[in-house]
């Protein structure tokens, strides 16, 4: 007996994960057809964030939380939402800059698209400074002076490149949307006449 076809399973989140630090683009096709990433995926990954770039502060400051009780508690959330500002930021900048970029022709995309997009965009940034972590523990060393200037502006440029990649990709979308609108047209004035 042959097996029915069954659609094809959504992916997890690691698999989103990786399609959008390796294949931008198809991750933002994903998000425009209304595939789960972006925006949710990114807030997920808020706390490894501040755990990988932040650990020391943060777990000095968490020492203290027994001694200082409400008031440590209190700055302990004060810190690492100071280490996420900008990095909140970013991700509303890049939205703000597609939508204006975009123009009237962002209203025939899905609501919170360009907010996904821009969110996504900052898992490149992320998997870089996890692999600088990374690389600094298994080195166990202190990277070199020029690398530690260096590397952020790499990780910062990698970026601004998703979101370039992911707002040509909106574009594209854009102009195909429009072209199979205006060939749904004509075929219905032929269909007509």
């Amino acid at each position: 007996m042959p097996l029915a076809p069954s659609s094809a399973a959504a992916p997890g989140f690691a698999e989103r994960i990786g399609r959008a630090v390796f294949f931008p683009h198809k991750a933002v096709r994903a998000l425009s057809q209304g595939e789960a990433g972006g925006l949710r995926d990114t807030a997920l990954l808020f706390l490894p964030r501040l755990l990988v770039s932040d650990t020391q502060r943060l777990s000095a400051e968490l020492a203290q939380v027994h001694d200082g009780g409400v008031r440590a508690v209190f700055q302990l959330a004060i810190s690492a939402v100071s280490a996420l500002l900008p990095d909140v930021l970013g991700i509303l900048l890049a939205s703000v800059f597609m939508s204006l970029t975009l123009g009237e022709s962002e209203r025939q995309l899905r609501p919170g698209l360009t907010l996904d997009v821009g969110a996504q965009a900052w898992l490149g940034w992320l998997f870089l400074h996890v692999l600088m972590a990374l690389g600094q523990t298994l080195l166990q060393r202190e990277p070199e002076p020029f690398m530690q200037r260096t590397l952020p502006w790499v990780a910062f440029a990698v970026w601004l490149l998703y979101i370039l990649i992911g707002f040509l990709t909106v574009r594209r979308i854009l102009v195909e949307q429009a072209a199979s609108a205006t060939g749904s047209q004509a075929t219905a004035r032929g269909d007509l006449g």
